[in-house]
């Protein structure tokens, strides 16, 4: 037989939005989106009258200002005779809550009534978690006998398994099986009311990682400790926000950072893969040109491959998230410790085991990205140092290339002197010659330089690379005319001389671009 309801008196609904108050403000974002379909909702359902001191006008307020204490930032009401239709937006810290509250006060309307009329004033939406950190519903009412002081409080909730779920939500609430539900254990809130306080149950099956976004609550008291509720759930005239709304808000922030830390955990993985094969990659490097069994432009290449390694966006927002979920947690433990009435912190405990799994995984993820940030930090210094070896040996070779070229040249030229031996060279040729050679002793330490250092010095003075080399090649065009010229038994015309000049400088100039961008 199926057990009677029994008659709840004065029911009442309280349904929570729960935003990003920097993306909740801005224009074209799905959470202001989101923002404005509740206040036209609101609209929608008359709630159109302010609720002093607190401004009417839709929310419009500086981000960067996150006060430390829930502070209202747009109210208004609906004014009927004993009944409460209000809507509340407060900012606390970086988050934006929009709270609901309908309590008709009428026990003929049932919660399923007062729920559908928001529901049906809000109409269709996004899902829950793509425009909000999370969502939430409370169920507010009072029983003819005892409560929280009741022999059997499990026996209360089983004849208001029906109607509690079929209340609709304003997200899917996920509920789980009735019996499941039914055999929760109930928080005992407040219990210096008059009545030993009331009770709290929790009808939404949590997810085992964190990732429901929207939670149900059902909350019965007696007639004597409906001020005690009232207070928890609402707060009524006082300052701050109530302790239920502390609650979900802490609440949705956790199980938001704990599923965006969860979604973005292999990020972080694939960074510490990509390390790791980038220092695999930078020891085989190493080895081969110790070995002398591979080009020591693979040094270059390996540590350019660890400089590119950078944080993607995804292992910033899990980066992000690791480092703010301790917080986050320490503050709803801190803010419910000083706010919240007794017994709400054991409402906390379904998103325990989410923050103790995710703690876990960062501590693990994060050991692993010190180990790789060691691992890439000793690679490139080994792969610095050895890149340094390479070069400073390739400039040893070359100095000794330019000090052999230009000894031998001086070499010829004593012997020449000494010798009183004469090269007979026609008139035109000489001048040609002698600007040859002081072209190309002044260019050829810029040619032998090692392309890196070339590319370096290009880019710090190209104009001054650009004029050798168009010297160098205006010399060897003038030399190159002469000679032909004078084979030719013929006077180099003045016309010629500058055409093969000008050849020669824009060759020079194209042939040292190329180079340098190969």
């Amino acid at each position: 037989m199926t057990p009677t309801a029994p008659p709840v008196q004065r029911p009442a609904v309280v349904v929570h939005l729960f935003l990003r108050a920097a993306h909740a403000i801005e224009p074209g974002r799905p959470e202001h989106a989101e923002l404005l379909r509740w206040w036209r909702a609101g609209e929608a359902l008359g709630m159109v009258d302010p609720v002093a001191p607190w401004p009417s006008a839709f929310p419009v307020f500086d981000p960067a200002d996150r006060p430390r204490v829930p502070r209202p930032v747009a109210a208004r009401q609906r004014r009927a005779p004993g009944a409460y239709a209000v809507l509340l937006v407060s900012a606390y810290f970086d988050v934006l809550a929009v709270s609901v509250l309908l309590a008709p006060n009428d026990d003929a309307v049932p919660w399923e009534e007062i729920a559908r009329s928001w529901t049906t004033a809000l109409g269709a939406g996004p899902a829950a978690g793509t425009a909000c950190l999370g969502t939430a519903d409370l169920l507010l009412g009072t029983l003819p006998g005892p409560v929280a002081t009741a022999p059997d409080p499990q026996a209360l909730t089983q004849p208001l398994v029906g109607p509690v779920t079929s209340v609709p939500g304003t997200s899917p609430p996920g509920h789980g099986p009735p019996d499941r539900w039914a055999r929760a254990d109930p928080a005992r809130v407040a219990d210096d009311a008059p009545g030993g306080g009331f009770l709290v149950w929790e009808p939404t099956v949590a997810s085992p990682y964190g990732a429901a976004r929207h939670r149900r609550l059902l909350a019965l008291g007696t007639r004597t400790d409906e001020a005690a509720l009232s207070r928890w759930a609402w707060q009524g005239a006082l300052p701050g926000a109530a302790p239920a709304t502390l609650l979900l808000l802490h609440s949705a922030r956790l199980r938001d950072q704990t599923a965006l830390l969860t979604r973005e955990l292999p990020a972080l993985d694939r960074l510490a893969d990509d390390v790791e094969r980038a220092c695999d990659r930078a020891q085989e490097a190493l080895a081969e040109v110790v070995s002398r069994a591979g080009p020591a432009a693979r040094l270059a290449e390996a540590e350019a491959a660890l400089a590119a390694l950078g944080v993607s966006a995804g292992a910033g927002r899990a980066l992000t998230a690791m480092a703010g979920l301790r917080q986050v947690w320490e503050a709803a433990e801190r803010n419910l410790g000083e706010h919240g009435a007794p017994g709400s912190r054991s409402l906390t405990d379904a998103d325990r085991p989410a923050v103790a799994w995710a703690r876990e995984q960062s501590a693990v993820t994060q050991a692993r990205l010190d180990g790789a940030a060691r691992r890439a930090a000793e690679c490139t210094q080994h792969l610095t140092s050895a890149t340094e070896r390479v070069r400073q040996d390739r400039r040893d070779h070359l100095s000794l290339v330019q000090t052999s070229l230009i000894g031998g040249l001086l070499t010829a030229l004593a012997a020449i002197q000494s010798l009183q031996y004469q090269v007979r060279l026609p008139g035109p040729v000489r001048p040609a010659l002698i600007a040859f050679l002081a072209c190309a002793a002044l260019v050829l330490p810029v040619l032998f330089l090692p392309r890196g250092d070339a590319v370096r010095r290009r880019f710090h003075g190209r104009r001054v690379d650009g004029l050798l080399c168009a010297a160098a090649g205006a010399a060897t065009g003038w030399l190159l005319s002469a000679v032909l010229w004078s084979a030719l038994h013929w006077r180099p015309a003045a016309a010629a001389t500058l055409v093969a000049a000008t050849l020669g400088a824009l060759l020079a100039f194209c042939a040292r671009a190329w180079t340098l961008r190969r």
